[in-house]
């Protein structure tokens, strides 16, 4: 097929933030119709170099797709196509970050959408989003990588919760493999047609319009530039952080020869000779007789209209006893075939029903704790586990402190659960976070190096991609580094550079270089007995 675009407007504005950490591409000002590849990325809040994630990230990408569909000898962006395109991303944010080992732990989201011959495909990670929308209606979105929709998903709070949550973590970012590894979700859209609207967007804007504004803003008789000048003032309004967006129309969706050829032909039925019966003869009927018809008539007519208006009257009362005897009868039946759906149900109705007040989630463990113990082989009962993981880590979250994330492990007894895998790591991340908070504060090399051991024990296989392992490698190297340059020989910055080969590379040359030849250097012995504590 070949799509054509009619329109398409861009935004990628500062917002109430001092730094734009969003990149968007092709660039706002150097979007046109011919483009087929259409990329937003947000720089995570909170990490180093937010800025220099989304662009680096989303170039990369860009040429990644580039050199694949050329290996590929497609034009087609593929599964194939895609991993390999964001593995070459990654690939090189690892290279950046051995160049620039300060930016480490930087991170960003990223959702594309390229447009080609066998429709749309869509690539996404994070919370940035993408929307195919058909006349004010969504008909795909992405789901976002984020904490509050974990909970939403697993019932730990409802959609009128999450609406007011202010809980906006993301759960999978982009952020290089030397320091995490991860992947994109791939979606493939064949259904594309003419007036389509097709919308990217970063979580500046999707926080400052809800689904339900953006469609009719989408389904009114304003003007495609106008349309997106009313997202723009909504996100100058409601946004506190930078946002961005692409708002592209489809104008037509040509069918290539090989797609018409596929599609069957149905051949019209021919319509049987026509039956040509002969008149029937009339009918005399006497007068008095006529009329009694009538009245029989108009008497069925009037029983029929005395039947409707009692049916309006107790419809409601009718239907309802109607439902109330389709419950009493599944209640009867599904025993006989194990009680899941029943229990589905009320586990559903208890979430329907529950707050957020700590009373109510200790009901709903409850009701979950009750449930598994109860039905340990029901297919629902795993769902129904993930989700008592999922209030207890909520719970622990609300306390806030270690003692609490300590318990919720403890509590998991770890197995090779892949659900509570995650969330035992995402205990361990707060329990991590807290301590380094409290390590940030004395600053000194024994707290730092202690942690840092403390970690290669608990996860002797992993602990290299923990967020906060790195952190305090950074921590530990540079409080050596200082104690380096109040030691100021040759001899100490060759040990500290020898087991830091990576760090203050700017550095190195000159440094060694002012010192001179190791030959020149006094004490030659120096190197092999200096001791960095």
């Amino acid at each position: 097929m070949k799509i054509t675009i009619n329109e398409i407007f861009a935004l990628n504005e500062l917002g109430q933030r001092e730094n734009n950490e969003d990149s968007i591409l092709p660039s706002k000002e150097n979007v046109t119709t011919n483009e087929r590849l259409f990329i937003v990325c947000d720089g995570v809040g909170g990490l180093n170099k937010g800025e220099v994630a989304s662009e680096l990230a989303s170039k990369a990408f860009k040429h990644g797709l580039e050199l694949k569909r050329k290996e590929y000898k497609t034009e087609v962006s593929t599964e194939d196509v895609i991993n390999d395109g964001f593995e070459h991303m990654q690939a090189t944010i690892d290279s950046y970050i051995e160049e620039n080992p300060e930016v480490r732990g930087m991170g960003t989201t990223l959702v594309a959408v390229d447009l080609h011959e066998q429709g749309l495909s869509v690539a996404h990670c994070g919370d940035s989003r993408f929307y195919h929308i058909r006349e004010g209606k969504i008909l795909w979105q992405t789901e976002d990588h984020s904490v509050l929709n974990e909970l939403l998903k697993h019932g730990v709070i409802t959609p009128e919760e999450a609406k007011e949550s202010r809980n906006n973590k993301i759960s999978r970012a982009i952020q290089g493999n030397l320091v995490k590894e991860t992947e994109a979700d791939i979606h493939f859209i064949s259904d594309v047609a003419a007036d389509d609207f097709l919308f990217l967007c970063s979580d500046g804007v999707s926080g400052s319009i809800s689904d339900d504004e953006l469609t009719d803003i989408l389904s009114g008789v304003e003007t495609t530039e106008e349309k997106m000048q009313t997202i723009e003032t909504l996100c100058e309004a409601n946004s506190k952080d930078n946002y961005s967006a692409f708002l592209i129309r489809i104008d037509a969706v040509e069918k290539t020869t090989e797609e018409l050829a596929a599609i069957p032909v149905v051949e019209a039925e021919t319509p049987p000779a026509a039956i040509i019966d002969e008149p029937e003869k009339a009918t005399i009927t006497p007068k008095d007789e006529t009329e009694k018809s009538n009245e029989a008539v108009e008497t069925d007519i009037e029983q029929k209209e005395e039947m409707g208006s009692v049916f309006d009257k107790y419809k409601i009362p009718i239907l309802a006893t109607a439902g109330v005897l389709v419950v009493v009868l599944v209640f009867l039946l599904l025993p006989s075939r194990g009680t899941s759906a029943v229990d589905k149900l009320l586990l559903q109705d208890s979430l329907l029903q529950s707050g957020d007040s700590s009373a109510k989630y200790g009901s709903r463990l409850e009701l979950y704790q009750a449930f598994v113990e109860k039905y340990s082989d029901n297919e629902f009962a795993a769902n129904a586990q993930d989700s008592i993981w999922a209030i207890m880590l909520y719970k622990a979250k609300r306390e806030d402190n270690k003692a609490a994330y300590v318990s919720f492990i403890d509590s998991l007894k770890i197995t090779k659960n892949h659900k509570k895998i995650i969330y035992f790591k995402e205990a361990v991340d707060s329990i991590s976070s807290k301590t380094m908070h409290q390590l940030r504060k004395k600053n000194t090399l024994k707290g730092y190096e202690g942690f840092a051991q403390h970690l290669t024990t608990q996860n002797p296989n992993n602990y290299q991609t923990n967020k906060y392992y790195i952190e305090l490698q950074d921590s530990i190297a540079a409080i050596k580094y200082r104690e380096v340059k109040t030691i100021n020989t040759r001899a100490a910055y060759e040990v500290f550079f020898k087991e830091y080969p990576l760090r203050y590379k700017a550095e190195k040359d000159s440094l060694l270089k002012m010192f001179g030849e190791p030959d020149s250097v006094p004490i030659t012995n120096e190197i092999d007995t200096i001791n960095i504590k």
